[in-house]
């Protein structure tokens, strides 16, 4: 039957084959159609990076590098020390030679390109020669400052030394040490006065400062104090000779004046310098946009036909999906979720109409699971029995006693259980050897079976040499007579047992326990009942039977 539904069934493969190369197909001709309209758009696109991006960059490039002409000729112009100067100096020269190359590549017919950093580069020069005459300035400043703290220190030192010591013209010693410290601090002052107007009336104060000092000194005559005007000198000459402080920071701000000067009209320069750039950068720009424009129509009407391309492929590729989900996946799905109700147990048959590898597979699964159902049966029959007796096992025993005590829990009846165990079972396997034992084992398992016969009673293997019965609705009395008749049977046997010391042969200690439904029905407990009988049996002599009683 099977060989007959696969000659017949329609393949799901070959099917999902077709769909497949139908969707690569229209997906083949998209891309095919993607890649003209590409090859066209880029030929396109080669043509503009050939000629127009190439003139935008570089226009870019030029302004990058005016900017940084614009800020170092801002930081020429504060440059303070001459080694500041030279290095920003270079770095301006360096720019207008990059500018040069770059320009020569932009466009290599305007001259006014060349020109226009010809006249930058002569007026960069008559600025770096102002800067460097400032520089130079500000050093012998720098100089004279010192020199204006050393005298400072060494007055100071004086003071510290001699003023408590001398008696004599504090008052023109005072006066003279306040017109020295306002000379010192107009001093400093003329560092940060940025504008003449204010430097001259500096200089007229300190002019008046020094005449003061002159007549101070005339009233000091007591040594050490009698030096003061030596000092008062030193500070005259430090500060309004001609090359003095004072005069040096007026030429300072002289010359700063005409640097900003002469700076603000390069900046101007190459503010028209960079305009020339912007409107060249324009024009380059135009032509740009004007290519980009066409480009734009042209990429338009392919995006247009691309979509409505994407639009068929689409579809196709929704319809082949709904094929699959609707023929296979929810087939899948359904048969996924009864397959899932078996394991759970439930007792159902898997069905499909349709005849390909998804019903084929259906019914593979319903032919094997009535073969697994089958070794499940033969399985659960091989668990529930000693493979060395063939009586049921201690697995089986568990079972049996929870129903045993569901049955006495609903009726009105008894049970008893029997603990057997083989009495030196263990010195008989020591000295006849483990296969006598086994043998020995099987024939006390036949005997148990052969007296316990009813259906609802069982025969088990509790473990080792223990075994175990449980007699169903079953009094004491009675369990008694089973368990003398158990006993008398095994010693009918007569297998010799020369290491015992209770018997010439094989004997067996029984426990004995009748549970009833006044009882507390626990497993547990009922097993132990009976494993203390047991256990009361080998303490008075084995080879007899100890029913349970509670006093154990």
């Amino acid at each position: 039957m099977k060989n007959k539904i696969l000659k017949k069934k329609k393949s799901l493969a070959n099917i999902f084959i077709l769909l497949v190369a139908t969707f690569l197909f229209s997906f083949l001709f998209v891309v095919y159609l993607s890649y003209s309209r590409h090859v066209e758009y880029t030929h396109i696109l080669d043509n503009i990076n050939a000629r127009s991006i190439p003139k935008i960059i570089d226009s870019f490039q030029v302004n990058k590098h005016v900017n940084f002409l614009v800020y170092s000729t801002g930081k020429l112009i504060n440059s303070k020390t001459q080694a500041s100067r030279r290095l920003t100096y270079t770095n301006i020269i360096n720019v207008i030679e990059q500018i040069k190359q770059v320009g020569n590549k932009l466009n290599k017919t305007n001259s006014f390109l060349s020109n226009n950093l010809k006249v930058i580069q002569n007026e960069l020069y008559s600025l770096n020669s102002l800067i460097e005459t400032r520089s130079k300035i500000h050093a012998q400043i720098q100089l004279k400052i010192q020199t204006l703290d050393e005298i400072n220190t060494e007055i100071l030192s004086l003071y510290d030394v001699s003023y408590y010591q001398s008696i004599e013209n504090k008052i023109s010693i005072n006066n003279w040490r306040v017109h020295l410290a306002e000379i010192v601090k107009l001093s400093y002052q003329t560092l940060n006065i940025r504008k003449l107007n204010n430097l001259r009336q500096n200089i007229l104060r300190q002019k008046t400062l020094f005449t003061l000092l002159g007549q101070d000194t005339k009233y000091i005559k007591n040594k050490p104090f009698d030096t003061l005007d030596s000092y008062t000198k030193k500070l005259k000459a430090n500060n309004l000779e001609q090359d003095g402080l004072l005069e040096l920071r007026l030429d300072e701000l002289r010359i700063s004046g005409r640097a900003t000067g002469h700076g603000n009209f390069v900046n101007n320069l190459i503010g028209d310098f960079e305009k020339e750039l912007e409107y060249e950068a324009i024009k380059y720009a135009e032509s740009v946009i004007l290519n980009t424009k066409t480009s734009q129509k042209k990429a338009k009407e392919q995006i247009k036909l691309m979509i409505v391309y994407f639009v068929v492929a689409f579809f196709i590729l929704i319809g082949i999906l709904y094929y699959i989900n609707t023929i296979i996946i929810k087939r899948l799905v359904t048969l996924n979720q009864n397959v899932q109700q078996k394991i759970n147990g439930e007792n159902i048959t898997l069905s499909d109409k349709r005849n390909d590898e998804i019903s084929h597979i259906t019914y593979s699964i319903n032919y094997y699971s009535k073969k697994v159902y089958v070794q499940k049966k033969q399985l659960e029959r091989l668990s529930l029995s000693d493979a060395l007796t063939g009586i049921s096992n201690r697995r089986a025993f568990d079972i049996k006693l929870k129903n045993e005590i569901s049955l006495i829990k609903r009726n009105n009846f008894s049970m008893s259980i029997l603990m057997i165990d083989v009495d030196y079972f263990k010195l008989y396997n020591d000295y006849y050897g483990h296969q006598l034992g086994d043998e020995c084992l099987q024939k006390i398992g036949k005997v148990l079976k052969n007296i316990v016969k009813r259906d609802l009673d069982l025969v088990a293997r509790y473990g080792g040499e223990e075994f175990v019965c449980i007699l169903s609705n079953c009094s004491s009395k009675n369990a008694i007579r089973v368990a003398e008749d158990i006993l008398s049977k095994i010693q009918g046997l007569k297998i010799l047992h020369q290491t015992s010391e209770c018997s010439k042969y094989i004997s067996v200690s029984i426990g004995l326990t009748t549970a009833a439904k006044n009882n507390r029905l626990l497993s547990k407990l009922i097993i132990e009942k009976a494993d203390k009988s047991l256990y009361k049996a080998k303490q008075r002599g084995r080879n007899q039977i100890i029913v349970y009683e509670e006093e154990f």
